[in-house]
């Protein structure tokens, strides 16, 4: 004997898939609805790129160097974009994330290649090897198709305006700071010279490489802003930065947890996101390290008893809906709870 409840929703299924125009809307309203429970909460997000910590803006130098790089087309045989693939995760590297060109205008993200990737090329090799490699590459690697730029060592660097440059880029969202704009020139000089006062060039743009990197000490070259570029180019993020993380969680008897942001770069696996597409959690404590508190992320954390908001950012989200907050770098604050909490514990 058939139940009549499932006799009926039968019925009411088989009226919905035979006529055609009920199907339609049927199909148009749950999209419409999935589409809007996905897209909504964009419209409350300043920047759908979440922030890594580490990436900052190009150094005068830097920048002066990438320019350099797209003036001699050189993006034309080489991509900065390692793709999530074994092949190239081994060859290269951790794969690009998105954050890392979030300062990129234009991106230098594709993949045609004629030559190797350099996305991560940064610290791979020495000053004296990309000098030799750029005067005669095919002394380097002999089945190289790649012209010779030793034009570059010979052609002095014009500094130009680069102040205008920096006033550009501020427009379309890079963050210089008016200290950056007033020492542009003397920063540009410093990073070069060591033996030049840097101030507090360091300090601005951290783990900065300030030396001279074409090995002619007498003037600025084309070749050394090249260099300090490339040499660049994949060293700002630091991809093992979560062991502190794992040391606190396990002094607490916790675990750790991420947001979608951490899971999309393949540093955790998804199994540890906390979030709308993630985790739903209610510890005793959450201790929200460097999280912004985009909605996304607040649905699969607002049960938490107690939340600690560890962030550099006064203003973020997380900050102001968590009942404590530090505001400082997790890198610094992460190791002082742990010795502090190894210190009570004798």
């Amino acid at each position: 004997m058939t139940d009549p409840v499932v006799e009926e929703t039968v019925k009411g299924h088989k009226r919905l898939e035979r006529n055609i125009t009920l199907l339609a809307i049927g199909t148009f309203v749950t999209v419409a609805i999935g589409g809007l429970v996905q897209i909504t909460p964009l419209f409350y997000l300043d920047n759908t790129i979440e922030e890594v910590e580490g990436v900052r803006p190009y150094t005068p130098l830097e920048q002066a160097g990438r320019d350099i790089y797209i003036r001699e087309g050189c993006y034309v045989c080489h991509s900065q974009m390692v793709r999530p693939f074994r092949d190239e995760v081994e060859r290269y590297g951790h794969y690009s994330l998105a954050a890392e060109s979030m300062y990129d205008h234009p991106f230098q993200w594709g993949s045609k290649r004629t030559g190797p990737d350099l996305a991560r090329v940064g610290g791979r090799y020495s000053d004296e090897w990309h000098v030799q490699h750029l005067e005669d590459p095919q002394s380097v690697v002999p089945e190289s198709v790649m012209p010779q730029y030793g034009f570059l060592k010979e052609t002095e660097l014009e500094i130009g305006d680069p102040e205008a440059t920096m006033v550009a880029l501020m427009r379309v969202g890079v963050p210089y700071t008016e200290e950056d704009l007033a020492n542009v020139e003397a920063d540009m000089l410093a990073q070069a010279d060591p033996d030049r006062d840097p101030g507090d060039l360091a300090a601005r743009y951290p783990k900065a490489q300030i030396r001279d990197f074409d090995g002619n000490p007498d003037k600025l070259t084309e070749m050394d802003a090249l260099i300090a570029y490339l040499q660049m180019l994949g060293t700002l993020v630091d991809f093992d930065s979560a062991a502190p993380l794992e040391e606190l969680a396990d002094l607490l008897g916790g675990v750790v947890g991420c947001s979608r942001a951490v899971t999309n770069n393949g540093w955790r696996p998804h199994s540890d996101q906390v979030g709308q597409t993630g985790t739903r959690i209610a510890p005793d404590i959450y201790i929200a390290s460097g999280i912004s508190g985009a909605i996304q992320h607040w649905v699969g954390a607002m049960a938490a008893k107690n939340i600690l908001a560890i962030n550099t950012d006064s203003e973020a989200n997380m900050v102001a809906r968590a009942g404590h907050a530090v505001i400082g770098d997790l890198h610094q604050v992460i190791p002082a709870i742990i010795e502090e909490i190894r210190r009570r514990r004798g």
